[in-house]
């Protein structure tokens, strides 16, 4: 089910980090932001991020990048 008030995907208009933060703060609803990754084999990997921590880095998780488990 999917539900009407909620927030699936980011447009691309918002992947810069102001209209990324300004898109976030204007949903109260989201609570991790989850970044996904396949390699080249087609293992997959992702990182959930609580929003608190992804706010307060931001600027460093979209110049930097994150860890993931590294598989």
């Amino acid at each position: 089910m999917i539900y009407e008030d909620l927030t699936y995907i980011v447009i691309d208009k918002n992947k810069k980090v102001d209209n990324f933060k300004e898109f976030i703060l204007k949903h109260s609803s989201i609570k991790f932001v989850s970044f996904f990754g396949i390699d080249f084999p087609g293992n997959d990997t992702d990182e959930k991020i609580p929003i608190e921590y992804f706010l307060k880095n931001m600027e460093s998780i979209f110049n930097g990048g994150i860890q993931t488990d590294g598989s």
